[in-house]
């Protein structure tokens, strides 16, 4: 775990967390893309800890790039799916995410809504009116999530990428999402 304590926002209540999907929820296909719920695999701790931090976020949002729809690897039917049982099994486990933001466009179209494009930032505060970005955190493990929250002034906090980061610096890394969770109830006292 790597942070700093006096950088850990006080969290209350309407804050929201935004959340990458792939190496931050689930593991990464470092080869490719999770195709369908076959491939998808939580990340140790990952369900326990979006169960903890209900007490501390009124909102879960996950905002993810999914190009191989956009290469057609995949349908936008199979992106449903996984993300409907995913959701399901972090329900299971007393967590949950209120809404997946996704985007299918590929890397090379000009104009996208792919992060770090702040699109769908936008979209979440459309579909939550109370979001407030200044009281959101974006956990992610690339420096595309990174600039994606800072492009809206969110909180951000890399993980599982061993501490390595390229453009915007995050404001806190952590090893992973459990550990992020684990600091906040530290911090809170709980």
């Amino acid at each position: 775990m790597k942070y700093q304590e006096s950088f850990i926002p006080k969290i209350g209540d309407g804050w929201t967390l935004f959340l990458d999907r792939d190496g931050v929820i689930n593991k990464r296909n470092m080869d490719g893309y999770i195709l369908n719920w076959e491939a998808f695999e939580f990340l140790p701790g990952v369900l326990d800890a979006l169960a903890i931090a209900r007490a501390y976020f009124d909102r879960f949002i996950m905002i993810t790039n999914q190009q191989g729809v956009g290469k057609e690897l995949m349908t936008r039917e199979d992106i449903l799916d996984i993300h409907e049982k995913m959701s399901e099994e972090i329900a299971v486990h007393g967590g949950i995410i209120d809404e997946i933001f996704t985007c299918e466009a590929l890397s090379t179209d000009f104009q996208n809504c792919r992060k770090p494009s702040p699109e769908m930032a936008f979209l979440a505060k459309d579909a939550f009116p109370d979001i407030r970005f200044n009281q959101s955190v974006m956990v992610g493990d690339t420096s595309s999530d990174m600039e994606f929250g800072h492009n809206v002034k969110m909180n951000t906090v890399l993980v599982n990428n061993n501490h390595k980061y390229q453009g915007v610096k995050p404001d806190l890394i952590f090893d992973g999402l459990p550990e992020f969770i684990e600091a906040i109830s530290l911090y809170h006292g709980t």
